[in-house]
């Protein structure tokens, strides 16, 4: 164990979700240990008086630190720092790159294979979700490592797709590695665990905030040499990673669809100079003047599931959606903002379930908040 760990684990604590802070505070005082030892005022000098970060940095206590290094080392976590080797290439040349990341499983090297990012909703149509698992699929069989979030639905779609190619893929989270979110997808999350990875930039025990799900986005982005985005809406999670990938000057692909509500958002990156992608080769031509040696484009166009691909036209307009409240929700929302005593009217759905929904719908982009009440 590297001997400046502890102080790293207490700097990623005390700036909890704050990857600028911890970047800021390294620049001026050089290491973490540096920062640790600074005194208040030198700190102080550096925030604003009422910044929450500096109670945080001020508390020298290395406890939780060190107990979250016992725990890490008892149940086989793996922490990598930024200046290290196994950290992702990629993602050390982003804005604002995690301090630390705290991986569970096998770590693909990221230094000789590349990675490509497949999102898109987590209410997704059957067309959404099969060019999801497509992509996942082909690109995997040709040797990228899919990335993708664990989340219900087009996530999901891309990881399995991964999986049933036998190749590498990696998830990330926006709680801690060791917090399965959706609880649901636990199956996946020990699937992908055999022979990939599932990282995150929070402590293990974490719980994913309003926050840190944006957040985990720019990581998605930022570790992949592109990201994929399917069938998605114009307000959506898969369009955050998207921008992101574009300020980190990543090329973006964008899965061509139906004209519609659900596909807006990833017509649009068309229209905006994505790349139209169909087949994983479209991506694999792409990667491979860099990565000739690793790849292997011949299996790039190969069906998943013996299938032949559904033309957008024969795919049934109901969605297919990861809980049948979020579907009923989102089919009551419009323009014009609904409270949720209202949703709960016109649903039938109990106001706690129609809360927690929301809550993640808001998270994903898919739902946003006006005054007290909700529009897509």
């Amino acid at each position: 164990m590297r001997e400046d760990l502890i102080y790293r684990v207490w700097l990623s604590e005390a700036t909890a979700e704050r990857p600028a802070l911890a970047r800021r505070l390294l620049e001026e005082f050089a290491t973490a240990d540096g920062v640790w030892r600074a005194k208040p005022s030198e700190i102080g000098g550096l925030l604003k008086p009422d910044d929450p970060a500096l109670r945080a940095l001020f508390d020298k206590d290395l406890r939780t630190a060190g107990n979250i290094i016992k725990h890490c080392s008892q149940v086989g976590m793996d922490i990598i720092s930024a200046d290290e080797e196994e950290y992702p290439p990629l993602l050390k040349q982003i804005a604002n790159p995690p301090l630390l990341l705290y991986v569970l499983g096998k770590m693909p090297d990221l230094r000789i294979r590349p990675a490509v990012t497949v999102v898109g909703p987590r209410i997704a149509t059957a067309y959404g979700l099969f060019m999801a698992e497509k992509l996942g699929y082909q690109l995997a069989r040709a040797g990228v490592v899919v990335v993708s979030g664990l989340a219900a639905g087009s996530d999901a779609a891309a990881h399995n797709g991964a999986l049933n190619a036998e190749g590498l893929t990696l998830a990330v989270l926006a709680g801690g590695a060791d917090v399965c979110y959706p609880p649901a997808n636990m199956p996946l999350y020990r699937r992908i665990l055999e022979s990939g990875a599932i990282i995150s930039e929070l402590s293990p025990g974490s719980r994913g905030s309003r926050y840190s799900f944006p957040r985990r986005n720019r990581i998605m982005s930022g570790i992949s040499y592109g990201t994929a985005v399917t069938e998605t809406p114009s307000r959506s999670g898969a369009l955050i990673t998207a921008s992101h990938a574009l300020e980190q000057g990543r090329t973006v692909y964008a899965v061509p669809a139906n004209v519609g509500r659900l596909s807006e958002g990833s017509n649009g990156l068309l229209k905006s100079g994505a790349i139209a992608v169909t087949e994983g080769s479209d991506i694999i031509a792409d990667l491979l003047p860099q990565f000739s040696s690793v790849l292997l484009p011949e299996l790039a166009s190969e069906d998943p599931r013996g299938e032949r691909l559904p033309e957008p036209a024969a795919v049934a307009p109901e969605e297919n959606s990861y809980t049948d409240v979020a579907r009923r929700i989102m089919e009551v929302l419009g323009d014009k903002p609904l409270l949720p005593d209202e949703i709960a009217q016109r649903t039938g759905i109990d106001i706690s379930e129609i809360s927690m929904t929301l809550t993640m719908l808001e998270i994903d982009g898919e739902v946003h908040r006006v005054g007290s009440g909700y529009t897509i």
